[in-house]
């Protein structure tokens, strides 16, 4: 929990859990809360996995692999926000 992007993320995932609570009412579920944390974090993870795969695109070992490293991390972004929305509208 040191990484400061972490934290962002939690924090963001947090404000889609208020969110969320404010949306639903009372029929919230505590998967749905987890889901929606995770997804804050793991959008903001697929963007640090973008960053860090086009930064060191030039260094061993990340050379050989750093366009699969960045479309990985579009995957991680793609799925959180899919699973975001989802909370949202079943």
């Amino acid at each position: 929990m040191n990484d400061p992007f972490v934290l962002i993320g939690v924090i963001l995932g947090i404000a889609l859990l208020l969110a969320y609570i404010a949306n639903v009412r009372w029929t919230a579920n505590l998967v749905d809360a987890i889901s929606l944390i995770l997804s804050g974090v793991g959008l903001l993870t697929g963007i640090k996995v973008c960053r860090i795969s086009f930064s060191y695109r030039e260094i061993d070992p990340i050379k050989d692999i750093s366009t699969q490293a960045f479309i990985g991390g579009i995957a991680i972004c793609w799925v959180a926000v899919q699973n975001g929305i989802k909370k949202f509208y079943p």
